[in-house]
């Protein structure tokens, strides 16, 4: 029954809307920006309000987000407790051969005393390296100094201790 009722709702008269009259637009006013102002205030007793923070003349106010001083202190905590950092090392020689890398230390350490020497076993080679360069320029100069006694030395990355950097 309700939908009955409701099918013949639409059938009933309508009212028609209003018309439209038709008006001029109206002309637009200019305002004059400078009456509307407040007289000057002198500059000692100015005092600015802005997001419920009162700023005076001759101070600067530093709002610090919480967020960013909590990530630098992080940030400092693990720079602080790190065990390694990234540097640079040169490789003199990579072999199967264990002999033929010892004595080929024993050479690089009496010829060059002034870096530590390492000799890393990645299996199947060994690898002699030395020095511990916490910057690329620092270890190419050694490097040019170094290959001319051995010609196939080159530089590689590698993690260097904290306590073996000479700052």
């Amino acid at each position: 029954m309700v939908f009955f009722c409701l099918a013949l709702q639409p059938l009933m008269a309508q009212e028609e809307p209003p018309p439209v009259e038709e008006t001029e637009p109206k002309p637009r006013q200019i305002i004059d920006r400078s009456k509307r102002m407040s007289p000057p205030v002198s500059r000692n007793e100015e005092v600015i309000k802005k997001d419920s923070v009162k700023i005076e003349p001759g101070f600067l106010n530093i709002v610090i987000n919480t967020d960013v001083d909590v990530l630098v202190r992080k940030n400092r905590f693990v720079q602080q407790n790190k065990k390694r950092v990234d540097g640079w090392r040169i490789q003199i020689i990579q072999a199967t051969d264990k002999t033929r890398v010892l004595t080929m230390r024993s050479e690089v350490s009496n010829t060059f005393p002034q870096y530590e020497t390492y000799l890393d076993y990645k299996q199947p080679y060994f690898k002699l390296r030395i020095g511990n360069f916490t910057e690329r320029f620092e270890a190419y100069r050694a490097h040019k100094e170094v290959s001319a006694e051995f010609s196939r030395a080159f530089l590689v990355r590698e993690r260097i201790p904290m306590t073996k950097i000479k700052w």
